[in-house]
């Protein structure tokens, strides 16, 4: 499937991680301009644009990937690159302590299972339980953030509304 549209007639905006190597950058720039012939190309990083997504212009980005943590602030737009943090935590870790506290309270759970009426007795799927558990958590982390951009992007458009019927009241 192809884009349909000539390179040379549209500009490129590009969404950067801030520790992509310049060599690569390069590289990119080089094969956009040369090869494509793109006549502007805007690079953005990737944390200005995700708290840009949230309506607001400061604040910090907590970026929790899979297996690391990176924190970047950001003051107006701009990276405050002194004070970026990184951490070899993520998900994955926070999966693993999951599983390991439902292991280490195996005994428990069987027994708060068999008072709720369940007959699980010592035949219960444990690592089953475990990615059942993971599945469920991360499924809810991703809806409470997704219920919390359409807030978000719901109370920027309302007050884009309320700003555009009093522009409309000026103007009359």
């Amino acid at each position: 499937m192809a884009l349909q549209t000539k390179p040379a007639d549209r500009p490129v905006v590009l969404v950067e991680d801030f520790l992509l190597p310049s060599h690569f950058k390069r590289a990119l720039f080089h094969a956009l301009f040369n090869v494509f012939e793109v006549p502007l190309v805007l690079c953005l990083p990737s944390a200005v644009c995700s708290l840009t997504l949230t309506g607001a212009n400061t604040g910090i980005v907590v970026d929790i990937g899979h297996t690391e943590t990176r924190v970047m602030p950001v003051f107006d737009h701009h990276l405050i690159s002194s004070a970026f943090s990184f951490h070899v935590l993520g998900v994955q870790d926070a999966l693993d302590n999951l599983a390991q506290l439902i292991l280490s309270r195996r005994e428990e759970l069987v027994t708060s299972l068999a008072v709720a009426g369940n007959d699980a007795g010592d035949g219960i799927d444990t690592e089953g339980l475990v990615d059942e558990l993971k599945v469920v958590t991360v499924n809810q982390m991703r809806g409470l953030w997704l219920q919390d951009m359409a807030f978000r992007i719901g109370a920027v458009h309302a007050q884009s509304v309320e700003t555009t019927e009093e522009e409309v009241r000026v103007h009359k």
